[in-house]
């Protein structure tokens, strides 16, 4: 009880990782529909492995096969979110296109069969907004 009210009014995770997504969602336009409501995903996959919390899967299968783009979609806005800060221009990234040979190219590419396959292993009644992240501050 005493963890939990510490814990009040200071960011959960979603939140620390939706601040790092602001700027790479609005530097890269439209063109990650729904990776916001991704990130909640996957928090909430870590959720379930860490503390055996609920899920919005399906099944253990569904989630078990999306881990992977879960886990790269974490990566992917990490990375973006410190190349932004330090003034790099990350909407160069969808620009210039890929070949695939880089782990940001490539996970743009995939992004939308990635996505989905994601919504596949939701259920009927979850439906992923074509939301974007608050503007950036």
């Amino acid at each position: 009880i005493l963890g939990a009210l510490g814990r009040l009014k200071k960011p959960n995770l979603k939140r620390k990782i939706r601040h790092r997504a602001v700027s790479v969602v609005h530097a890269l336009g439209g063109r990650l529909p729904n990776l916001v409501e991704v990130l909640d995903l996957a928090v909430d996959a870590r959720n379930f492995f860490v503390h055996g919390s609920k899920t919005k899967f399906v099944s253990d299968d569904a989630l078990h096969s999306n881990m992977h783009f879960l886990t790269e979609a974490l990566e992917f806005v990490f990375a973006l979110s410190d190349l932004h800060e330090a003034n790099w221009p990350i909407a160069n990234l969808t620009r210039n296109g890929t070949i695939q040979s880089h782990p940001f190219g490539s996970f743009l590419a995939g992004y939308d069969g990635e996505l989905t396959e994601l919504k596949k292993g939701l259920p009927s009644n979850h439906h992923l907004n074509q939301s974007t992240a608050p503007a950036p501050t």
